[in-house]
């Protein structure tokens, strides 16, 4: 700033009120200056913050995929089998082999077989005893529609003739007889049956057999079922039979709550030591329905269901929550 001196001695401030606007306009350039770098300070902290999957404003990068944990001495991945997960690839052939490797170390403990993630087409396949299924995250096993596919199984000797045809039925998705020591896991991998088919001809009545369950283990004993998510079976979802020792855990089951009949959630059948616990399941009939068979064929079978815990489980039906038969 100048000051002007008159000849009175007497300063003028005249031309100070020219400089008032010049310094005000300072200020505010040097406050947006200081504005812009405390906000890129903050943006570049920030995107250091993003990087570690913490972020200010709640951003996040997504995890990584989780590790999957060995839980037998040996684990083999469907890919070491020929498995192809594009949704389109028939992978029955590889899932065969894979099961058919694990058999041979029963004396070892067993093998457990990892299913990447991706879409597994499959027609149904067998498990064997000492067996862990591991669904990883992003897995998703996916049952093919076509029928001719489906094995024809004896009707269950305590339901006599059939349940919706007389004569044979349609075997599950997944399925084991006189087992022991069987997981099916995961990192909430899923096993979807595709049932809208099953039950689109089930209603036009164009099916000559029973359909058949999306699980089904039969005479088998220490089975643990946990942290996966069961969908859109065919009939029943989760149907363990004459079995003891059965734990079922952390399970998601969905089907639509209309125009899916009979797509029960669990059906614990002629079944004993069973806990079903922490699952929440959303379906077309019954949520949980506790077996022994059907009418004067279960009686003739005589292996009433026995000592079955039911706790922290959430059921959405119209029908049915829990029903004992």
């Amino acid at each position: 700033m100048v000051d002007i001196v008159s000849s009175s001695g007497r300063f003028h401030f005249a031309q100070h009120r020219r400089w008032l606007p010049g310094l005000v306009s300072s200020y505010k350039t040097l406050f947006a200056s200081l504005w812009v770098a405390v906000f890129m300070a903050v943006f570049l902290w920030q995107s250091s913050s993003i990087g570690s999957g913490i972020g200010y404003f709640g951003w996040a990068t997504p995890p990584p995929m989780r590790t999957v944990p060995r839980l037998r001495a040996v684990a083999y991945n469907l890919t070491d089998f020929g498995g192809v997960g594009d949704g389109k690839t028939l992978n029955t052939e590889a899932f065969e082999r894979a099961v058919a490797a694990i058999a041979r170390l029963a004396r070892k403990g067993g093998g457990q077989l990892n299913v990447p993630p991706g879409l597994w087409l499959t027609a149904p396949f067998n498990l064997t005893s000492h067996m862990t299924l591991f669904l990883a995250e992003g897995a998703e096993i996916l049952g093919l529609q076509d029928e001719n596919y489906w094995p024809l199984m004896p009707p269950l000797p305590s339901y006599g003739y059939g349940r919706e045809h007389k004569g044979p039925r349609y075997g599950s998705l997944i399925h084991g007889q006189n087992l022991k020591d069987v997981v099916i896991t995961g990192h909430n991998g899923t096993i979807n049956g595709q049932g809208q088919s099953w039950w689109t001809k089930y209603k036009r009545r164009i099916l000559n057999y029973t359909r058949g369950p999306l699980v089904q283990l039969m005479w088998s004993r220490d089975i643990i079922i946990s942290n996966i998510t069961l969908r859109d079976s065919p009939f029943w979802t989760l149907h363990p039979y004459d079995c003891k020792n059965v734990t079922v855990s952390n399970v998601t089951i969905l089907a639509p709550v209309s125009g899916a009949p009979n797509t029960d959630g669990i059906d614990p059948d002629s079944c004993e030591d069973m806990v079903i616990e922490n699952c929440y399941i959303c379906v077309g009939d019954d949520g949980i329905a506790i077996k022994s068979g059907w009418d004067q064929y279960g009686i003739a079978y005589g292996r009433p269901s026995a000592n079955i815990l039911i706790r922290n489980v959430t059921v959405r039906s119209v029908v049915r929550s829990i029903d004992w038969q």
